[in-house]
């Protein structure tokens, strides 16, 4: 099922690249002597692998929800994208369709877009902002949106997404 377009021009979208170069740079880290590294520089290292993975799962829902529009699931037969999606990489149909959802929620929340595709907030708190700001009362002025997102993404990125549920 190769969709890759060096199959028509000879020139790999700059997406292909990426993650041929992401899963090289994990072969190398897989490849790496971690028992070397001093306990500080293993310490941030944690840290700045849960920053990938929160900018990963930022790449996995934009990519589902244009793969989604883009109409895959149709392409290849399938019932539907989150049906297909389960077939040919096990993820459950719940993910996909969450995945989706947070999608169409981002899309009218700059602020927390922009802090999730960077990795400052996980998934998790992407969701729990946008719930919080689909949550507040219809007497909250429309221009005062804005302003509450980027209080709850900076609460989110400082203390986490639990401070943004309760």
């Amino acid at each position: 099922m190769p969709v890759m377009s060096t199959l028509v021009t000879g020139f790999d979208h700059p997406a292909v690249e990426a993650i041929s170069a992401i899963n090289s740079a994990l072969d190398a880290l897989a490849d790496a002597r971690l028992w070397s590294l001093p306990t500080e520089q293993l310490g941030q290292l944690v840290i700045e692998v849960e920053r990938v993975a929160r900018r990963l799962d930022a790449a996995r829902v934009v990519l589902t929800a244009q793969a989604d529009v883009a109409g895959v699931a149709e392409h290849e037969a399938a019932s539907a994208f989150p049906a297909w999606l389960r077939a040919v990489a096990d993820v459950p149909i719940g993910t996909t369709k969450a995945r989706l959802a947070l999608h169409r929620e981002l899309g009218s929340r700059p602020t927390a877009t922009t802090a999730f595709i960077m990795g400052d907030i996980s998934l998790d708190a992407a969701s729990a902002v946008c719930t919080a700001l689909h949550k507040l009362p219809p007497a909250v002025p429309a221009a005062l949106t804005g302003e509450v997102e980027q209080l709850l993404v900076e609460v989110a990125r400082d203390e986490g997404t639990r401070a943004v549920v309760q």
